[in-house]
């Protein structure tokens, strides 16, 4: 049914009273939603469904319908009910900046988080979702709404200019596919047993934290983050002259390449169009209407004589001289440098082409990559390559923080997206996960680099009259590493507080009669011996993520026999540890998934086809050489299938003690959030990276927020190994890190 009136509600209100679950969706005229308008929303409990137009289009400007009062009377009559959404954040953040109504509260399934659950891959639209799962006709809907738009003279992204009955319509069919996937999904998880973590996990993270640090945002200090940009830009700038003066002797080959591939000399068009504004011609034009540069039309030419000066009559052939089609060309160029540091193309070209350099690292699409890797790699040879890996990393600061805070802003409050289905752990994803971390002279050479680096998150402040009070926990992956082994020997270096790297090289290299793992001991192994530290943050969690002798001999330039002894002593000193890769990987060959503590689900059905077709045989190249023979093609189908295979094996091993850290954080911002509102403050979890949590206090508050927090983050989940998280209290982000 489309609601179009006002007095037509009351079919509405008896079908909301009369339902435990719905299903709620909007169509809005943009995607911001405090900037944007609701032109209405759909409800429906799979056997009917509603669509109430608010906002109609009527070929000129949107006209209400259905009142804005109205419309709020209705929603806060969902308010005892249970929301089934598809990304619910975005429905229910746009509901409360638009009509005033909180239904946040309300959301207790969201169908994307329950795709993700029962499939971390493929598609997380609502439509792509249905369409895999139901058949292609659950777009149709979607195509007809296209037409609408573009029939109304619409863009794309003006959805609100479709018809009001195909509107109506378009938002019903989603609705109904939202409860009808919601079912399915739900049935999934029973089965696989993963609802229980669903509903405990998933869902109270969505509603309790996600959405509230999606809705309130963070704080920004727009003058230092103005003045740092400008600071940044005149140090690029700075940089970009020294690197094009010490470059220009390799760019002469380039630019002449650039310019004739991208400029070619044509008898007609934009190019003889430019050169008769620059010798001050009237060229003769072809049919079409475009200047022409043929031969007899140019010896028509009144000012010929004059023309020829600038040409080369070869074998009867008319051909210009190199200095004015340059000339030409740099004019269409439209001035300025043509070599851009920042294209990686063009650095492609200058390091594999002119200066024939073999790349040591590929991109996903099999081209050369000119990442630091190589640079590295290569700066041996070249002075400037330093600068230009200085330079890169003051370009990625600019861009993706100081250019992108600001450019996002809105009255100093940055908005960002914090996104539990793109990643397999249960980590978030989204646009503030990459913060740079602080960094010491050990981690960037480059004083310039730290010093801007680490001014990124003194950008997020919490405001007059409110404190930041920020938690990480220690060494969580190292914790969670222990516990999941079940070592004595593991779990006792994290009860001792015991350096984890210097305590492995020390196992691992016999040398417990010679250095400590204590941090305060005279003879700590990572003041005395930093190398042998060093390596073991290489292999230290690496052998257990399934590095082996090859790999390890790659990264640390060491004998590949001396590297498979590394390995050999590693599982020797941590026996259990051994046990439990091995049950992982049993797991995901006869089963196709793993599980973590918590119990969250890794799908890896492929890996336990290919074991079921061709065994771990697949995993040595030999035995596919000798089975396949001179069939070369078959060889290479059977070695990426052998790639894919070990990155499966390595994702099964990864994956416990990853998605159980995401577990800790999650489900203690949970506990967190619930016991502040619990005990009526104000305080609220502002922002989640990785391994912490930071909540935006009143200063009256601090003192209970730092008891909370500790208390919270170290025991809702306990381990075999100890939790510890120490707060910090600061104005910024960057004090209190």
């Amino acid at each position: 049914m489309n609601i179009t009136r006002d007095e037509d509600l009351d079919e509405l209100i008896s079908f909301i009273e009369s339902a435990s679950s719905l299903s709620y969706d909007i169509e809005t005229t943009g995607l911001n939603p405090r900037q944007g308008q609701i032109i209405g929303f759909g409800i429906s409990d799979q056997a009917a469904a509603f669509y109430v137009s608010h906002l109609a289009w009527d070929g000129e400007k949107l006209v209400e319908l259905v009142s804005k009062k109205a419309c709020a009377e209705i929603l806060r009559r969902l308010s005892s009910k249970a929301l089934i959404t598809f990304n619910g954040s975005f429905d229910t953040r746009f509901t409360y900046h638009y009509f005033g109504v909180n239904l946040i509260p309300q959301v207790y399934f969201d169908v994307m988080l329950a795709k993700h659950t029962t499939n971390e891959q493929g598609q997380f639209s609502l439509k792509g979702i249905a369409a895999t799962e139901f058949g292609v006709s659950a777009k149709d809907e979607q195509a007809a709404l296209k037409a609408s738009i573009k029939a109304n003279g619409g863009s794309p992204k003006e959805f609100y200019k479709a018809d009001n009955g195909i509107m109506a319509k378009y938002c019903k069919q989603d609705c109904l596919l939202t409860y009808k996937l919601a079912k399915l999904f739900d049935e999934r998880m029973m089965e696989e047993g993963t609802m229980n973590f669903f509903l405990k996990e998933v869902m109270p993270l969505y509603r309790e934290v996600t959405i509230p640090m999606e809705l309130k945002g963070i704080h920004l200090n727009l003058p230092l983050l103005e003045k740092t940009r400008a600071e940044i830009n005149i140090e690029i700038d700075k940089l970009e002259e020294e690197l094009k003066a010490a470059m220009k002797p390799m760019l002469g080959e380039f630019e002449r390449r650039y310019l004739n591939a991208n400029y070619p000399e044509l008898k007609a068009g934009g190019f003889a169009k430019k050169l008769a504004e620059i010798l001050e011609i009237k060229l003769p034009l072809t049919p079409s209407g475009a200047p022409s540069l043929a031969k007899k039309n140019i010896e028509a030419l009144p000012k010929w004589s004059l023309f020829r000066k600038w040409m080369q009559d070869k074998e009867g052939k008319i051909k210009l001289e190199p200095a004015l089609v340059l000339e030409v060309q740099t004019a269409l160029h439209g001035g300025g440098d043509i070599f851009n540091l920042k294209s990686k193309d063009q650095l492609r070209y200058i390091f594999f082409s002119v200066l024939k350099e073999k790349p040591v690292s590929f991109t996903d699409k099999g081209v050369p990559s000119v990442d630091q890797k190589f640079l590295l790699s290569v700066e041996h040879k070249y002075d400037f390559t330093h600068t230009l890996i200085e330079f890169n990393k003051l370009c990625k600061l600019e861009s993706t923080y100081m250019a992108r805070f600001l450019e996002r802003q809105e009255d100093g409050v940055y908005y960002a997206q914090f996104q539990q289905h793109r990643t397999t752990s249960g980590r978030y994803g989204g646009d503030l996960q990459q913060l740079p971390r602080a960094r010491e002279e050990d981690d960037e050479r480059s004083e310039l680099v730290r010093h801007l680096n680490n001014k990124v998150r003194s950008f997020f402040i919490a405001g007059p009259g409110w404190k930041l009070v920020d938690a990480d926990y220690n060494s969580l992956e190292v914790v969670v590493f222990a516990d999941d082994a079940g070592d004595k020997a593991l779990l006792d270096m994290i009860k001792n507080n015991e350096d984890f790297y210097s305590k492995v090289a020390i196992q691992v290299h016999g040398l417990e009669q010679e250095y400590s793992a204590d941090k305060s001991a005279p003879n700590f192994l990572k003041k005395q011996q930093p190398k042998l530290r060093q390596d073991a943050k290489v292999y230290g969690l690496g052998i257990r993520y399934g590095m082996g002798d090859w790999k390890l001999s790659v990264t640390l330039k060491e004998d590949i026999g001396k590297c498979a002894g590394i390995i050999d002593k590693y599982f020797a000193n941590f026996p259990k540890l051994k046990s439990k890769m091995d049950y992982y990987l049993n797991e995901v060959k006869t089963k196709g998934y793993v599980k973590s503590k918590a119990g969250r689900i890794r799908h890896l059905p492929d890996a336990k086809k290919i074991f079921e077709e061709h065994g771990d045989s697949i995993l040595d190249v030999r035995n596919i050489l000798k089975k396949y023979g001179d069939n070369k093609a078959k060889v290479d189908e059977v070695k990426k299938i052998r790639r894919r295979y070990n990155n499966m094996l390595n994702n099964a091993l990864n994956y416990p003690i990853q998605s159980l850290a995401a577990s800790i954080v999650n489900q203690s911002a949970i506990a967190l959030s619930r016991r502040m509102r619990e005990e009526g403050l104000k305080a609220y979890i502002c922002l989640n990276v990785h391994d912490e949590l930071a909540v935006r206090a009143p200063k009256a508050e601090v003192p209970r927020v730092v008891l909370l927090m500790k208390a919270i983050m170290e025991n809702t989940i306990k381990l075999d190994a100890p939790l510890t998280a120490d707060p910090q209290v600061g104005d910024n982000y960057g004090e209190v890190k």
